[in-house]
């Protein structure tokens, strides 16, 4: 197997206090497509950039089809494209120019990142869109990184899957196995969950997602992203550690949900 087309270690850009990729660990085979699924303001936009070597990043380490993304950044300037259409052209044409630009550059340009290429785009459209680009995408060998704010709009396409939340990448599996995938979720009700508690949580390696709300704390523990559970990530010593920080806990209730609804909770939760 020859080397990836991208690999990064600990990548991180941030804009003044704000961390839009934070710590990405992430490694793409050649031919590969990936969909980064992730809500608005989640940092996805960043991340594309920092991959087409259009923005330098703050920290950490990153190569893109063999370059270094610290040095030779306009050598990945003229290796990939770049697409992020604007919302406000005709949906028809914006199809037809996306799928223009990337047949005659696909073999000069063997990267193809797509920035939500069908964002308000209808069904059928981009049914007919996905199926055209990956069509061109396996000819030529190409590899695609694709975002978008939903999971479903990409299935029929990707390979894999990471799911994008605050500026970091909660978890990566391949397309076939995101419905078996299972993390564990809990729930804690209480009193004293600060910002500065909900910070410890998020510094803990396995805790992918920490939010909290009146009286109410959701975590998700991705553990080893067991393929078949048979029991729940530990959650005790995080308990532990609440009661340690000065908060009150009342209830705490765990469940195991698969990562495509991990993806379907991150669109729609806020973080604190």
């Amino acid at each position: 197997m020859g080397d990836p087309a991208i690999y990064t270690h600990l990548l991180t850009r941030h804009f003044g206090h704000q961390r839009a990729v934070d710590r990405l660990n992430l490694t793409v085979a050649t031919g590969d497509i990936l969909g980064i699924v992730g809500p608005a303001g989640a940092g996805k936009t960043t991340l594309l950039q920092l991959l087409s070597g259009r923005l330098l990043p703050s920290s950490g380490s990153a190569r893109v089809l063999g370059y270094d993304v610290w040095t030779q950044s306009e050598t990945i300037r003229a290796c990939t494209l770049l697409l992020t259409p604007p919302h406000a052209v005709d949906r028809t044409i914006r199809c037809e120019e996306m799928l223009t630009a990337i047949q005659s550059s696909i073999h000069q340009t063997p990267l193809i990142l797509l920035d939500e290429p069908m964002a308000a785009v209808d069904a059928v459209q981009a049914v007919d869109f996905y199926r055209q680009l990956e069509s061109m995408a396996r000819a030529a060998g190409a590899t695609l990184v694709l975002t978008d704010g939903r999971m479903d709009r990409l299935t029929s396409i990707c390979d894999s899957f990471g799911v994008f939340c605050g500026g970091k990448l909660l978890a990566t599996a391949p397309a076939a196995e995101i419905h078996t995938r299972c993390v564990t979720r809990v729930e804690i009700r209480g009193r004293g969950f600060t910002h500065e508690i909900v910070a410890l949580l998020r510094r803990r390696a396995y805790v992918s997602v920490a939010t909290a709300s009146y009286g109410y704390l959701c975590l998700y523990l991705l553990g080893n992203m067991r393929h078949y559970a048979d029991s729940f990530s530990d959650s005790a010593p995080l308990v532990t550690l609440l009661v340690e920080s000065g908060a009150e806990v009342e209830e705490v209730n765990r469940r195991l949900i698969t990562l495509a609804d991990l993806i379907t909770s991150t669109s729609t939760t806020e973080q604190t």
